[in-house]
């Protein structure tokens, strides 16, 4: 069971940080929806990971 703690954690870090957005379908797969945070700090990304459970992840470096 998620805390309650963990739980006012995540909803204030995709508030701040995060979206949603469902893809369009192609013949591939169904609808689909998706939740995501551009992130500098992986940290984060992996707290909500262990929160909720992991999908499909992409790690993607920052280029200055």
């Amino acid at each position: 069971m998620i805390s309650t703690k963990e739980l006012c954690w995540a909803a204030g870090f995709m508030e701040g940080e995060g979206y949603f957005y469902t893809p369009l379908p192609d013949a591939s797969r169904q609808s689909t929806y998706c939740i995501g945070a551009n992130q500098a700090n992986p940290e984060p990304l992996e707290r909500m990971a262990r929160i909720f459970g992991g999908g499909n992840s992409h790690i993607c470096p920052l280029h200055n």
